[in-house]
């Protein structure tokens, strides 16, 4: 499924209604590592954008502390959250 998922982000998404079904599809991986692995890849490739809510409750199903370390810090390092959002929702990723 990460596979999948990553080749269809790899092509871009083109409206905001996709990337909120992609990341919510993105958050029913259910290890720690492929998750993180699927979300760090995104980050990456900079697809996040406008759906940073999104992205960041596909983050809240991670379990595992240390691979939600490794997402954030990608997401930080290598995308430009939407800011509204990232500052409005400081409990975002809580659990």
């Amino acid at each position: 499924l990460a596979e999948l998922l990553l080749a269809v982000s790899d092509r871009g998404l083109a409206s905001s209604d996709a990337r909120d079904a992609y990341f919510k599809a993105v958050g029913t991986i259910e290890s720690d590592f492929e998750l993180a692995e699927t979300l760090i890849a995104i980050a990456k490739m900079g697809n996040v954008g406008t759906s940073s809510t999104a992205y960041l409750q596909a983050v809240r199903n991670i379990e595992s502390d240390f691979e939600t370390r490794r997402v954030l810090t990608a997401l930080v390092k290598r995308a430009t959250p939407d800011a509204p959002t990232m500052a409005g929702r400081p409990s975002a990723v809580r659990r």
